[in-house]
This record gives C-alpha cells, structure tokens and sequence, in this order.
C-alpha cells in the first residue's frame, strides 16, 4: 500500500483535480520564464516526462485524445419504476436500452442544451424562428419513443415542445437536473463519430454561436463537467476547441452560475459537424 505524498494538480479546464503519486510521470512541456520572469513562453515546447514536484503553474499537460470506441452499441440507462402504488409503494428499476445511433446523439444534446424536466414530463426551449430544431426534436422522440410531443408557447419569442412522459423524463433526467449539473454519459465518449457528431450537432444548435470577427464558432454551457466532456468530444472529432473560459453571467448577482465558453475554429468544426 502507498503511504507517501499525494499531489493534487488543477488543470486548466477540467472539472477535478489530478491526482499523482511523488514518482507518477507526466507527460508535460515546461515553459521558460521570459521578461524578467514575469510571463512564460507560449507556443510549442520539447516534452518531457516530469514528476508531479518538477512541475510548476503555467506548464503545458497533455493529455490523450480518444481515439478508440466502446464495444457497445447501445445506450443503457436504469430508471425507477413504481411496481405497485398506494400508501406504501414498491419500487424497482427497470433497464431501458437505446441504441447508440446519431439521432439518439442530436437528442442528447439538444436536451443538454435546452432540455428541462419534472417528474412527469420533458421540455426543450428554442426562439420562435427555430420551427426546425423543434420538428426535429418530435421526429427523434416519437421514432425512438414512440411519443408524440406538443407545442407551447413560452415568454417573449420563446416556443417549446413538451413530452407528458415518465419514462422520457426519468431517461434524460439521468443526463442531470439543472444546467449546471448536466453530463454527457460514458457512452456516447467513445461512440462512433457519427453518434458523437450529432450529439455536438444538438448542442450546438442549443447553445452554440458564431463569431464572424473571431472566425470561430463557440458553445456557451454552465456546466464544467459538461465544457469539458464536449471539448474532449471535439477533440476525437478532430475539431480542436481551446477554453473553456469562464465569465459571469451577472456581476450583480453574487450567486450567478459562470458560463463555461469555448470556441473551434469555424472551417473544422463546420465541415465535421454541420448545423
């Protein structure tokens, strides 16, 4: 058993801290200190396996790109079902199995992005103009889960499209409540890049923008798991994503949710990945 130091390091972008022992190495560039010693060198650097002590703030880590894809096919997802009702009801799980296809992908995403729900129903969000993202959402749902949604009208330019379905509710519910505890589950990480492919697609055309000065595009989400799930998506995509920066939402408001922004130049994220 290992009794000696534990280092925890903060990366850049990732949600949790990595843990090393004193001798792991780490495959990292050191930057040199210019000016003075007052900022360090950007750009390429000659790697180096470093121990957790030899490193200091500011280096580069790097880490891998998935590459490879899960044997699965499907998408497996336990959700609660009630066995019997009454004053004291009987509970149990029940195991529902999707198959991991690039529409299952764009409805994830389009959930992560805009989706909501309660214990009996699920919700998307869109501007008025998006008729298209909102038919496309009733055409997953209904050929996966045989449900037919309806439409309603929310404040200000604002059109929805809601789904009065437990089981629908309790599948995507397990993708997080609330938007900054939303994820992307395991296995859609190392899908085939169609499934991949759609579900940035969803996510996009929930939460994405595009920079015409920058030429970039960017996705905008509150959750830093999810900001880092998506760029390691990208990443595999061969779509390089740089962030995610961090903003407030409102100086206000001490207890606004930041927003996680990160950005992909346009031409690799345009032809991967079209809208």
């Amino acid at each position: 058993m290992y009794t000696g130091p534990l280092y925890q390091i903060r990366v850049t972008g990732q949600p949790d801290l990595l843990e090393a022992t004193e001798d792991h190495p780490i495959l990292a560039v050191v930057r040199k200190p210019i000016k003075g010693g007052r900022r360090l060198e950007k750009g390429t650097g000659v790697l180096r396996w470093l121990k957790p002590a030899e490193l200091k703030v500011g280096d580069y880590l790097v880490k891998a790109r998935i590459s490879e894809t899960s044997p699965g096919d499907s998408w497996d997802v336990p959700v609660p079902m009630v066995l019997r009702r009454g004053i004291h009801p009987q509970w149990s799980e029940q195991l529902v199995s999707l198959p991991l296809t690039a529409d299952l992908g764009a409805l994830v995403g389009y959930y992560l992005a805009e989706g909501s729900i309660s214990n009996q129903s699920v919700a998307f969000s869109f501007h008025e103009k998006e008729q298209n993202y909102r038919n496309d959402v009733r055409r997953i749902v209904h050929r996966l889960f045989g449900f037919q949604g309806h439409e309603t009208t929310n404040t200000g330019r604002g059109r929805g499209v809601r789904f009065d379905s437990a089981i629908l509710a309790r599948v995507l519910g397990s993708l997080g409540k609330g938007c900054d505890k939303k994820r992307i589950p395991p296995a859609f990480m190392k899908a085939p890049p169609a499934v991949k492919a759609g579900l940035v697609r969803g996510l996009w055309r929930g939460d994405g923008h595009r920079e015409y000065q920058g030429h970039y595009f960017g996705i905008v989400t509150t959750s830093p798991h999810l900001a880092y799930q998506t760029q390691e998506i990208l990443a595999s995509l061969g779509i390089g994503a740089n962030g995610p920066l961090v903003s407030r939402e409102t100086e206000e408001l001490p207890h606004s949710r930041d927003r996680r922004i990160f950005r992909a130049y346009g031409q690799t994220l345009g032809c991967a990945v079209p809208g």
